[in-house]
């Protein structure tokens, strides 16, 4: 596609976002759920809140919303529900 890209370890993305170093961010999902929440498995959020904090754009590339995720509201951090939430 002609994009320059770079691809980064999970660790590294607040130290390049703090120099300016970053154009935006970009993630793969796991899961879309019918109230339009993205889930994904650790790293994500890390990643989304230091975007967030230093004014780095954040896409997650997904597919339609899927039926048969439960809503947001659902999802909660533990394994269990965590599991429910990302396995399709």
């Amino acid at each position: 596609m002609g994009i320059p890209t770079t691809l980064i370890t999970d660790g590294m993305g607040a130290s390049l976002f703090s120099r300016g170093e970053v154009d935006a961010l970009i993630t793969a999902s796991d899961r879309v759920t019918l109230d339009g929440h993205v889930v994904n498995k650790v790293g994500t959020l890390q990643l989304a809140v230091a975007a967030h904090a230093f004014g780095v754009p954040y896409h997650a590339l997904c597919h339609e919303p899927d039926p048969k995720s439960p809503p947001r509201r659902t999802c909660r951090s533990s394994t269990a529900t965590a599991t429910k939430c990302c396995t399709p």
